[in-house]
């Protein structure tokens, strides 16, 4: 059964964003609790629950519903979630893109495309996988409906572009992805440096940029002492600018040996003493020679007020026991975990991946980061 009534709503509503609605979507059902359809350009099958859109929405949009609106309305407050809570077996990332079966869409973000408006590679395949870039299909329009109540929403859906699968399973659905921006990158090369193509969330008004806490104490003075080294610096400096926790962590590294300053020191007294060379220069090769999980735990015990950092880490859990030794082994996996890219080692391979993003890459950047600033403060 098909209300024509509300399908006159809907009709209205879409004649903008999807000007084909009545073309695509073959409508099974249609009345006030339920509305079922059929994609024919996917041959997927999309419920919606209007009760439990109704049950969602504010208080003053609930209000100001009547017979004339309330449908649009509905449709106008449903989000990706809602898809998902109503659809069972469909993947949804939110904001971004979903999979069902062995179909999927993806929004594709790409400045080159922001600048050509015509992607130089559109359809290729990958095996018996099927890639086509294309500005959002109906159905994806449909889906994410709600990137259209947002200001940044200024070019409509035709400047947009989203990555299509065709007969991928969910299992290789990490893997294609991965590939396919390699190849879009390769073949359709950035104009820009730094450029690259990505399967990320629609960038909401005020979401584009990473907000960086900017309070800070006021210094008690302007005339600042001159710094003593400058590598760790530029380490810093680049860290800060890239946002990557390697250059970070380098800055840790190059006072590693500097942190035992008092300790050569001694050797060097000792020597002066006794005036014995061998057993100077073995003591001396021992030091450099100490593992660098070792020294790392070293540097972090004659760090000042370090314990609100290692707390921070327990508090995110990162670290199961709140000490400094615990957080120093699980900085130095982490550290591995992003250096060495060998599957075939006993060590965790940190592989950033499209579809589930690990949210305790923030953390240890954020920590490695306050690291860095403290030993900056300490030894420069």
């Amino acid at each position: 059964m098909i209300n024509q009534e509300i399908l006159s709503q809907l009709e209205s509503h879409f004649s903008e964003h999807i000007p084909d609605f009545s073309e695509v979507f073959e409508i099974l059902r249609l009345d006030s609790e339920q509305f079922i359809l059929m994609c024919q350009e996917s041959d997927l099958k999309i419920v919606i629950n209007w009760n439990d859109l109704r049950k969602k929405l504010p208080v003053y949009i609930s209000a100001k519903l009547n017979k004339d609106n309330e449908y649009s309305s509905l449709i106008e407050d449903l989000y990706d979630h809602d898809f998902k809570e109503f659809n069972k077996g469909f993947l949804f990332i939110e904001s971004c893109g979903y999979h069902y079966k062995r179909y999927g869409e993806f929004l594709l973000t790409y400045q080159n495309y922001f600048y050509y408006k015509t992607p130089k590679i559109n359809q290729f395949k990958i095996g018996d996988v099927e890639i086509e870039i294309a500005v959002p299909s109906s159905l994806y329009r449909l889906m994410f409906n709600h990137f259209t109540n947002d200001d940044n929403f200024v070019d409509g859906w035709e400047g947009l572009f989203t990555l299509r699968v065709v007969g991928c399973d969910k299992t290789d659905l990490e893997r294609t992805l991965q590939q396919a921006l390699f190849l879009i990158a390769k073949y359709d090369p950035p104009e820009l440096v730094g450029d690259y193509p990505q399967i990320i969330p629609f960038e909401f008004e005020g979401d584009n940029y990473l907000w960086n806490d900017s309070s800070v104490d006021e210094p008690e003075s302007y005339d600042f002492v001159a710094f003593n080294y400058t590598e760790p610096i530029a380490f810093y400096n680049i860290g800060r600018k890239l946002n990557d926790p390697l250059y970070f962590y380098r800055v840790l590294e190059y006072f590693f040996i500097i942190n035992k300053k008092s300790e050569i020191q001694g050797l060097v007294d000792n020597y002066n003493q006794a005036n014995k060379i061998d057993t100077f220069v073995e003591s001396i090769t021992k030091l450099y020679g100490t593992r660098e999980n070792v020294l790392l735990e070293n540097l972090l015990s004659n760090l000042y007020d370090i314990d609100s950092i290692v707390y921070e880490a327990y508090k995110d859990g990162l670290i199961q026991v709140n000490d400094i030794p615990t957080f120093s082994q699980k900085l130095y996996e982490y550290r591995n975990s992003i250096v060495h890219g060998k599957k075939d080692v006993k060590l965790d391979l940190n592989v950033p991946k499209i579809l589930d993003p690990s949210p305790n890459d923030y953390h240890w950047n954020a920590i490695i980061q306050s690291l860095a600033e403290k030993v900056i403060e300490q030894f420069c």
